[in-house]
């Protein structure tokens, strides 16, 4: 379905932050009307698309709603995460090397062959990739988001994931590594003169158990 603030039909939403750290991830959420009919799709698992602001579109899953009555009629709150966490659960292996699978080794080579290799037994598939020049790396027990960012420490370059929509359809997953996002202004932001207040917010979440591997 689509939510949307212009059709008369469609599902309102608002409260809808969108915010990007370069190479350090995403985060998303919303709130819709919760008695409208569309609203039956806001369930956990259930994935969002929308346009950034460079006509990019993004690609989270809902895996947080929460419904709440208030004197303005239900509501849900949807906290999302970027669905190509999902390559978290992909490891990257040499199938080659049945000794050490997991373990990968390139050596002077592109960012887009070790991008190729990485996203190789994914869904996700290598978009735009930087020319950096050849590089060495060495992958051991990385997941592939975790080797995307190795590769990314070790060639350079900025990441963004995206994917395609045709109609109610993704048709692709993208990831591209480009030389950079965005540009330097050399503006300077200050108190009371561009800035009307600042938040700090503090996360903690602390490992409170580890598991040893091997010797």
């Amino acid at each position: 379905t689509i939510l949307s603030n212009e059709g008369e039909q469609a599902c309102p939403f608002w409260d809808a932050p969108f915010r990007e750290e370069l190479n350090q991830g995403s985060s998303f959420q919303f709130t819709a009307q919760g008695d409208h009919p569309d609203s039956k799709h806001l369930k956990a698992e259930n994935q969002v698309a929308f346009k950034d602001k460079d006509g990019d579109f993004r690609l989270f899953v809902i895996k947080e709603p929460e419904r709440m009555d208030s004197e303005e009629g239900p509501i849900i709150t949807c906290v999302c995460e970027p669905a190509m966490l999902e390559l978290n659960d992909d490891m990257v292996y040499d199938e080659n090397n049945a000794k050490e699978i997991y373990e990968l080794a390139p050596k002077n080579v592109t960012l887009k062959t070790v991008v190729t290799r990485i996203l190789k037994h994914t869904r996700w598939k290598v978009g735009e990739v930087a020319e950096l020049g050849l590089n060495t790396t060495h992958f051991f027990y990385l997941n592939a988001t975790e080797a995307l960012m190795k590769a990314i420490n070790t060639w350079g370059g900025e990441f963004r994931d995206r994917v395609t929509v045709e109609g109610s359809t993704i048709t692709g997953r993208y990831i591209d590594i480009l030389p950079r996002r965005g540009a330097d202004t050399g503006k300077r932001w200050e108190m009371d003169k561009d800035i009307l207040s600042i938040r700090h917010q503090i996360q903690s979440y602390p490992k409170t158990a580890l598991i040893g591997r091997g010797a």
